[in-house]
């Protein structure tokens, strides 16, 4: 205000533009020592209650780093559980608090029996590796010609670590069989009841067991990602023009 009272944008606002010390008229004055002050303290992440450490100047760099970080965070998907986290926080929150109730175990490289029911517009099933290890989402669809199986991995995108997963899942009724194979799964960070368009497995309905449930086996493997490297003859080329840069610029 007009005598130097200091008040925040959304606090003007709620005060209808009147200084809550001295009832004074604010205006839009900027006060460049509160802004300097603001310069120079570390804010910490928004994400800081999911687990992240960083601290940075407000502006610019802070904005940048938030909107990185919001692509690390995942989402429980158990109905009615609001944590979310960081993916290994988010896997052992999983087992602490739900594993008894929702999830099956798996190991990778070997097959898991799992019954889907068919009577259902959606079904969710769960599956964990050992050792608080990722969540791998089963989930079925129920479509208007036969039913929509598919198996996302709940990651961020962006955090692969240096490997990916793939799962071969299969289901059959008398000598009919149905194999679907996914060299690596799609990464979500939250579940979704959308029915897939790719990456799915589509079964029949005349093909369904009377019993309405589907015997599936799912095997879930993990596969190291492979760096590209860089040929000889690709380094030598490389090197030809750096040295072609560097004679141009002496000359």
């Amino acid at each position: 205000c007009v005598k130097g009272h200091i008040i925040c944008s959304p606090c003007r606002t709620k005060l209808k533009e009147r200084c809550p010390s001295c009832f004074s008229f604010i205006g839009n004055t900027r006060s460049r020592i509160m802004e300097r002050l603001v310069e120079a303290v570390f804010f910490p992440c928004r994400n800081a209650k999911h687990g992240c450490t960083e601290k940075l100047f407000h502006g610019k760099e802070l904005v940048d780093h938030e909107k990185e970080c919001d692509g690390f965070v995942c989402y429980c998907p158990v109905p009615f559980c609001d944590y979310a986290g960081f993916d290994k926080n988010l896997y052992y929150h999983f087992t602490v608090c739900h594993k008894a109730n929702y999830c099956s175990g798996f190991r990778t490289g070997q097959y898991v029996d799992v019954d889907v029911p068919v009577n259902m517009k959606e079904t969710m099933l769960i599956l964990q590796e050992y050792n608080h290890g990722p969540l791998v989402i089963l989930q079925a669809f129920k479509g208007p010609d036969g039913l929509y199986v598919t198996a996302n991995l709940l990651a961020a995108p962006c955090a692969s670590r240096g490997w990916k997963f793939g799962y071969d899942l299969t289901c059959w009724r008398g000598n009919v069989e149905f194999t679907d194979t996914i060299n690596e799964m799609n990464r979500i960070q939250r579940l979704s009841f959308e029915t897939p368009g790719v990456k799915s497995m589509f079964i029949p309905y005349p093909f369904l067991d009377e019993s309405l449930v589907v015997k599936m086996e799912i095997r879930i493997s993990r596969i190291k990602m492979r760096r590209k490297k860089i040929t000889k003859k690709k380094m030598r080329s490389n090197n030809i023009l750096y040295h072609i840069c560097c004679s141009r610029s002496l000359s």
